[in-house]
């Protein structure tokens, strides 16, 4: 079976992460951990230190980001699950849309 998790870096992520290694006891499971970042604003570039959207926060964000899902990504390998981590950016529905579809 595979499944498309959608997480959005909230304590609700843990829950889906302990639901899909519950059923991974059960049945042979694909996963795809996705997170979707929102589009950059049009202002971010303009080179503002420390700005609200500045190009290293949203950087230190990915990379925080990245850490968690592989983290999670982790937990589930360890009961078997065969694990995808995606980030993308976009609008979240397109994102997620656009992932399920290639991934019939």
């Amino acid at each position: 079976m595979r499944i498309l998790a959608c997480l959005d870096m909230t304590e609700g992520d843990r829950n889906v992460i302990e639901s899909v290694r519950g059923w991974a006891t059960r049945i042979p499971l694909q996963v795809c951990l996705l997170h979707v970042m929102a589009p950059e604003p049009a202002f971010l570039g303009y080179d503002v230190p420390g700005g609200p959207r500045d190009r290293s926060q949203v950087d230190a964000t990915l990379d925080e980001q990245t850490k968690v899902l592989e983290e999670f990504a982790v937990v589930l390998r360890r009961v078997g699950v065969t694990v995808e981590v995606l980030i993308d950016q976009g609008e979240v529905a397109n994102v997620i849309a656009g992932a399920a579809d290639s991934r019939d």
